[in-house]
């Protein structure tokens, strides 16, 4: 896949990860941040995706996208986008 890759600051798919990371901040009351971080330690794979932390600690913390998801914010349209936000919104609600 595509967006399995870090992305530089103010590029068009980081900023889109970004307007994200906003709307489910806004919709969960927990901190959504966009961050590059291992996708899969074992192959040292890194991509720049959506963590979400629950409490001020990283344990409370996790990757909030998996793959088709992460493809369909970063260069989706504007309804396959807010689809897959919404998608995260209610998982992530579900996991409090």
């Amino acid at each position: 896949m595509d967006s399995i890759k870090v992305f530089k600051d103010n590029s068009k798919e980081k900023l889109r990860l970004e307007a994200a990371a906003k709307l489910i901040t806004a919709e969960t009351g927990l901190k959504c941040d966009v961050k590059d971080i291992m996708f899969d330690a074992g192959q040292n794979w890194m991509w720049t995706t959506l963590v979400v932390t629950k409490d001020t600690t990283c344990i409370g913390s996790y990757q909030a996208l998996y793959p088709k998801r992460h493809e369909l914010i970063v260069y989706g349209e504007i309804n396959d986008f807010m689809e897959a936000v919404a998608g995260v919104i209610t998982d992530t609600n579900n996991k409090k």
